[in-house]
């Protein structure tokens, strides 16, 4: 007797979930076309110093890339300036 009773319940429950609806998969939210350009991962590869073959690989997003040149580029004048002016020809 216990068994038609769990077996019965075990029937309805199963009946039970199998109507309910599945919950669609939630589509997350499009990107912003200038939010994904600047997390775009952009690669460059990078001779190292006193090699002819030997490269490095470095990978940045835009972003990234944007500021290590204008920190690159920042560093490279200022070298200029402070060894101009100390600087005298043969």
């Amino acid at each position: 007797m216990r068994m038609i009773v769990l077996a019965g319940s075990l029937l309805v429950a199963s009946s039970a979930v199998a109507q309910t609806d599945p919950v669609p998969p939630v589509q997350p939210p499009a990107p912003l076309e200038a939010a994904a350009a600047s997390e775009k991962v952009i690669c460059r590869s990078t001779v190292e110093t006193g090699s002819l073959v030997k490269r490095h690989k470095v990978c940045l997003t835009k972003r990234q890339w944007v500021v290590a040149d204008r920190e690159n580029s920042n560093a490279a004048r200022h070298m200029i300036e402070s060894n101009a002016s100390g600087a005298r020809p043969n």
